[in-house]
């Protein structure tokens, strides 16, 4: 895909946006989803990088889907890479390690052991 190409389709996808925008739209999308990669892959705030990740994404899905139809997301996994964005920022950071406060006292266990009393 060419520059020319790239910058077209996303000219096509965000015809909302003013023409002398596209360029700006191109760069800054492609910047943000490849650091929104590499952040979740490092695990750096994995929740809120979800979440960024899960709004960008349905984004995507949105604009995809005026354009091109819902079939043709669909082929692209768009909704199914948002959802998976969205259950990640829905649960981590909850699923390795459980904390509880019982009557003033602090229990802490991971996921693999079993809670004592």
């Amino acid at each position: 895909m060419t520059n020319e190409h790239f910058l077209g389709f996303v000219a096509y996808l965000n015809w909302f946006a003013p023409k002398a925008l596209i360029p700006t739209i191109g760069v800054l999308e492609t910047v943000i989803e490849f650091e929104l990669a590499v952040t979740l892959l490092i695990g750096v705030y994995p929740r809120v990088v979800a979440w960024a990740s899960a709004a960008l994404l349905t984004s995507f899905a949105l604009t995809m889907s005026i354009r091109l139809g819902i079939k043709m997301t669909m082929g692209y996994g768009v909704y199914t890479a948002a959802t998976a964005a969205t259950l990640l920022g829905a649960t981590a950071g909850s699923m390795g390690s459980f904390r509880a406060n019982a009557g003033g006292e602090e229990l802490r266990f991971k996921a693999t052991e079993t809670p004592s009393t």
